[in-house]
């Protein structure tokens, strides 16, 4: 079952990525060195349990992703404030309708027809 509801939400996830994107190209936030655009992940995992969504950006090569995500602090001694940009939550929040939709109906048709459409 979680191999037939990974099937359904892979256009989801697409719209995910690309709305993210987007709000790392100009809408939320101006791309600069890129860094940040190219950490993105968004991610499918299907394990035994189910399907969990995953979706990161930041890491080692963009450690500010968390406080463009929430503000905060930042710089020498936290120096600066940096207000609010979220560029991934008003993403996901746009798609979660459709997502969830997606979901169901994926489960609709592996109760009904035992696969995916």
């Amino acid at each position: 079952m979680p191999e037939i509801l990974a099937e359904s939400v892979r256009g989801s996830l697409s719209r995910l990525r690309a709305e993210i994107l987007l709000n790392l190209s100009g809408r939320v936030l101006n791309r600069r060195s890129g860094d940040l655009y190219s950490s993105l992940t968004v991610r499918q995992i299907v394990n035994r349990d189910g399907l969990d969504i995953e979706v990161s950006a930041g890491g080692t090569s963009a450690p500010y992703a968390a406080v463009h995500e929430y503000g905060g602090r930042a710089g020498r001694r936290g120096a600066s404030v940096i207000p609010r940009r979220p560029y991934i939550l008003p993403a996901l929040e746009n798609e979660t309708a459709r997502l969830f939709s997606e979901l169901a109906d994926g489960i609709s048709e592996a109760l009904i027809y035992g696969r995916a459409r």
